[in-house]
């Protein structure tokens, strides 16, 4: 698909989305991540690359849970955010921090066409380990691989899930990352399944985005 598209609207769409900038949230060691620009882009294979999150393009958890925010809120990316209010030991208000306003980056039917897909990936796909019974989940598998070989052969590659819970009317973004763990479907996958159970088994459902 990606070398059907120009690479421009490639190139805008994930900018739009969050890559290659800091989120906003206040860490100050959060890195930027790397947006190839059209030094990167040369040829064809570079655009299929980039399409499907290899070469040089890299992102954080962080960026990726902020995008699939703009999924399961009908293309409204819902910057991230830390820390709602600082209170005192005796509730006195010291310091609020108001939540941004989300930011529209798809429209609804792109986002719609998108959740049927990470959903698709979870029923029947690489994503299966991460099913949640009754709730259901949604997301995608990833194995990056870096271009380092591992000490004992082999090459090394991290293990990505990044999905939402529930699949219908989602409420929780996980966005699991294992450095070096070579697998996103063996590894990834079971971790944000056991995290989704956690949340889901002590956390109330209610409404509100995500």
């Amino acid at each position: 698909m990606g070398l059907e598209w120009c690479g421009r609207p490639v190139w805008e769409a994930a900018a739009a989305c969050g890559s290659g900038r800091p989120s906003g949230v206040l860490l100050p060691e959060e890195r930027a991540g790397h947006l190839p620009g059209a030094e990167d882009v040369r040829y064809a294979g570079d655009l299929a690359n980039l399409a499907i999150g290899q070469g040089p393009l890299t992102v954080t958890p962080l960026q990726v849970a902020q995008f699939l925010t703009a999924l399961v809120n009908d293309g409204r990316m819902q910057p991230v955010s830390l820390v709602r209010e600082v209170r005192r030991a005796d509730g006195t208000l010291v310091r609020e921090f108001p939540r941004p306003e989300p930011q529209e980056v798809m429209t609804p039917a792109t986002a719609a066409a998108l959740r049927r897909a990470l959903r698709a990936v979870v029923r029947e796909g690489t994503g299966t380990l991460a099913e949640v019974q009754v709730f259901g989940a949604a997301g995608k598998t990833g194995t990056a691989e870096t271009g380092r070989d591992l000490p004992g052969g082999g090459g090394e590659a991290h293990a990505w899930f990044a999905g939402y819970v529930p699949a219908t009317l989602p409420r929780y973004v996980i966005v699991v990352l294992v450095e070096r763990g070579q697998s996103g479907p063996r590894v990834a996958a079971p971790l944000f399944r056991a995290v989704a159970e956690a949340v889901l088994g002590h956390h109330p459902m209610s409404s509100g985005i995500p």
